[in-house]
């Protein structure tokens, strides 16, 4: 409201009243917009504070022109200014990382087809080369017609929010891992405490019954049968210590105090000798197909490598079968197959059938074992450098290979001659 002062009467000038008038009207509009403009600057401020806060951009992309504008927050998300970002759907593309640039144009052009918002979480790189992750999220205006107009969303930096949920996922599944490794062992234990106690009481058993027997009646026993009660109890405690030697290599391959004592070997000689200690040609047959092969490994763990496998392929095959031991030259080394014409071992079976305590399906319930022949098989291949896989023999049954690679002779150690000796081939040992 204006007020105009006389310091006397005078008579109304209404021209001069309708100026005032509208100067006044003029004034009032004046200071409406001021305080309509210092409000509005307000809100912006506020909304802008509120959008750095929350880390939330947000933009409008003119469909028709082709014009994307962005808030100051979502300038300062991609790191740029006004002069470096062209305003447009394909300068906002040039922003995205790579990786995710057409899983983003994707997006945006299926909600633009579809007439639908959209939300997802693309990459995108700054000017110095720092990749964040935004969540944008959009939605779609149309015209009476239903043509799209205008799109407007958000784009919130959740880079920090992602890191610390991925963090909290890697946690979990570490969690989850740790909890499955429990479980595991537990299984594991159970199955030692199980194998390990049938292997170990069945031999003490016949030990100690034969033992006692000849406690009893020793005088009353015939020389034949002193001999037999003594072969018997002498196998079974040879059984108890290739168990206990299992067992404590097992331990020290795990806590790696084990290593490979090197000397030049005759393996044709070697697996010959193994086959013939172990009496597996007295159930099966036995050929052995061998080429002159002289390298430098453990003597020692090589013949545990082969008396296992004899072993694995006694225990799950019946009586008369035919067992073949192949040895050949290899890439800077020798392989070892040990096949049968057993079951054979299930393609499922085969990634883990070398693990520690572990049976397959075909083993004998009446002879369970103790699951750590195999293992070691692998173990002491690995140790020399090699490896150790199982695949299907043609014709059917398992097919065991051993790769050993050759190396330095460790030079405390001579040369055996038992294992440079010319052997004689075993061929088809028939069984008794």
């Amino acid at each position: 409201m204006l007020e105009f002062f006389s310091p006397e009467p005078v008579a109304p000038d209404h021209q001069l009243l309708a100026v005032v008038g509208f100067i006044g009207a003029q004034l009032g509009r004046v200071v409406e917009r001021a305080r309509a403009k210092r409000a509005l600057e307000q809100r912006e401020a506020q909304l802008s504070e509120a959008q750095s806060i929350a880390a939330v951009g947000s933009w409008e992309w003119d469909v028709r022109s082709n014009r994307v504008t962005w808030s100051d927050e979502l300038y300062r998300i991609y790191g740029l200014d006004t002069r470096s970002f062209t305003g447009s759907f394909e300068g906002f593309l040039e922003r995205v990382h790579r990786d995710d640039r057409d899983r983003a144009r994707d997006e945006v052009e299926r909600a633009l087809e579809e007439r639908r918002s959209f939300t997802f979480d693309h990459r995108i790189v700054r000017p110095d080369g720092t990749v964040r992750t935004v969540h944008a999220r959009g939605e779609m205006l149309v015209d009476d017609d239903g043509k799209p107009v205008r799109m407007v969303g958000t784009g919130q930096d959740v880079t920090e929010q992602r890191r610390t949920e991925e963090a909290l996922r890697s946690a979990y599944e570490r969690e989850r891992e740790a909890l499955d490794q429990l479980r595991k062992l537990d299984e594991m234990k159970s199955a030692i405490l199980t194998a390990v106690s049938h292997e170990l009481r069945t031999p003490l058993t016949v030990i100690l019954g034969f033992a006692q027997t000849m406690q009893r009646d020793g005088l009353l026993l015939s020389a034949a049968e002193r001999a037999s009660f003594m072969a018997r109890i002498t196998g079974n405690a040879q059984k108890l210590d290739r168990l206990l030697t299992d067992l404590l290599d097992l331990d020290r391959l795990d806590r790696g105090i084990l290593e490979p004592r090197r000397r030049p070997t005759d393996l044709r000689t070697l697996v010959t000798r193994i086959v013939e200690q172990s009496g597996i040609a007295s159930s099966r047959r036995v050929s052995i197909e061998a080429e002159p092969v002289t390298i430098a490994i453990d003597a020692p763990r090589v013949e545990r490598i082969v008396e296992n496998l004899l072993v694995n392929a006694g225990r799950h095959t019946p009586e008369g079968s035919r067992v073949w031991i192949v040895i050949q030259r290899s890439s800077a080394g020798a392989e070892i197959v040990v096949s049968d014409d057993g079951p054979g071992v299930p393609a499922s079976a085969r990634g883990n059938v070398f693990e520690p305590f572990r049976q397959g399906p075909s083993a004998p319930a009446h002879s369970p074992g103790v699951g750590i022949g195999l293992s070691l098989v692998a173990r002491f291949a690995e140790m020399h450098g090699g490896r150790a896989w199982v695949g299907e023999r043609d014709g059917g049954g398992a097919a065991f290979h051993v790769y050993l690679p050759d190396g330095a002779a460790d030079p405390r150690l001579g040369v055996a001659a038992r294992d440079l000796a010319e052997p004689s081939l075993v061929e088809d040992v028939k069984a008794g």
